[in-house]
């Protein structure tokens, strides 16, 4: 009877065994929080700036967009280039520097304060024969080399160039393609638009679709036309030192197989931990800046997706919308013993709360924006 019944609960067990478990719960597939609908062709560049306030999209046409990020509504629109935009980019507050391929670069000046003179109709609406451009300020003859954009930095040290009355504060070297030989770049200094060197790469061998430096500027990374992410040690904490130095970099070269060709576009966040890339496979990809592996696949696109940005994160951020929400119940608590706190004051006070509340918000969030060739802009909300 022993012998019967250790049988049985052994025929008992394994028949258990043999059943299928409680099924897993899946999580739902992310979904991007807001997809911004005006360009009519590819969006080829984005870029936050102005403290996440605002976003710069550039497409296929020549169309740049600023949207509010806030309202997520457009605030200005303009054709900036003949050309498809091939990069934009921030410098100081209120200029923002453009790339196309009609062999120009332009640095517009656009103020907060003049948004509203411009014409907020999307090309997408309506394609307008004039729109008002902001003021022009600088124009470069550059070379595209296809689809090579245009790079910048700041001027740290103004004895290497010969414009010693130009302010540091407001100078920075542009990197653009040479018009000559494709494994070399020009730099050119603005303001002064004169270019101060050509810088010649040797050894290439792998078509590079994108490149970005981390913040900590240690290293920076590569995504490749052979689905290749590789990060790359810098030398930059003394001039002599590099390959032959004798001196150890300051992180070990390190690349993945991704098995996933065509990551047109590259970003490091600002606090360097993560990638994200943005491939023809109409997928954005989320990778650890430390060892390249991946974390998150965000898919909504049916299109291939050309450029992605990564709001940065502003540390500072609760203290400044702390102090200016602190001013504006000041100013408004000043204005109710003015107005007798009537109606109107106490409504104004409410909007003007609500919409600093919304825009502190909008600012914080750890965005994730992805631009594809359907002409969408879709805006994520990561980790």
């Amino acid at each position: 009877m022993a012998g019967a019944g250790a049988a049985a609960n052994g025929a008992l067990a394994k028949h258990q065994q043999l059943q299928p478990g409680p099924k897993k719960q899946l999580l739902p597939p992310a979904q991007p929080v807001y997809v911004l609908r005006g360009h009519a062709s590819a969006i080829h560049s984005i870029q936050f700036i102005r403290h996440n306030s605002r976003l710069v999209t550039g497409d296929a046409e020549g169309w740049i967009v600023l949207w509010d990020t806030a309202t997520r509504r457009p605030v200005a629109v303009w054709k900036a280039h003949d050309g498809a935009i091939l990069g934009t980019c921030s410098w100081g507050g209120s200029r923002i520097i453009t790339h196309g391929r009609d062999n120009r670069l332009f640095v517009w000046e656009l103020n907060s304060a003049d948004e509203a003179l411009f014409n907020q109709t999307l090309p997408v609406d309506e394609q307008l024969s004039y729109r008002r451009a902001p003021w022009l300020l600088h124009a470069l003859h550059v070379n595209t080399l296809n689809f090579c954009a245009f790079a910048t930095c700041s001027v740290v040290d103004e004895a290497d160039i010969d414009t010693p009355s130009i302010d540091a504060s407001q100078s920075i070297l542009v990197a653009v393609p040479n018009a000559l030989e494709s494994a070399s770049i020009d730099m050119f200094h603005l303001p002064s638009e004169g270019r101060i060197d050509t810088i010649s790469f040797e050894g290439s061998t792998k078509t590079v679709l994108s490149l970005d430096v981390s913040p900590q500027q240690g290293y920076y990374f590569t995504s490749s036309a052979d689905a290749i992410l590789a990060k790359h040690p810098l030398f930059l904490t003394n001039p002599t030192r590099g390959p032959g130095s004798g001196e150890e970099p300051n992180v070990a070269f390190m690349s993945v197989q991704t098995k996933h060709a065509g990551q047109q576009s590259l970003c490091v966040r600002s606090d360097g931990r993560i990638i994200a890339t943005a491939g023809w496979d109409a997928r954005v990809r989320i990778y650890s800046a430390k060892n390249l592996r991946e974390l998150a696949v965000l898919k909504w696109h049916n299109d291939g997706c050309y450029a992605v940005a990564i709001a940065p994160i502003l540390s500072s951020l609760a203290t400044v919308s702390d102090t200016a929400e602190s001013n504006v119940t000041s100013r408004l608590s000043l204005e109710d013993t003015t107005c007798s706190a009537t109606a109107t004051c106490s409504g104004i006070q409410t909007v003007s709360t609500v919409a600093q509340r919304r825009q502190d918000k909008a600012q914080s969030v750890h965005w994730v924006a992805a631009g594809s060739k359907d002409g969408k802009v879709s805006l994520w909300d990561l980790y």
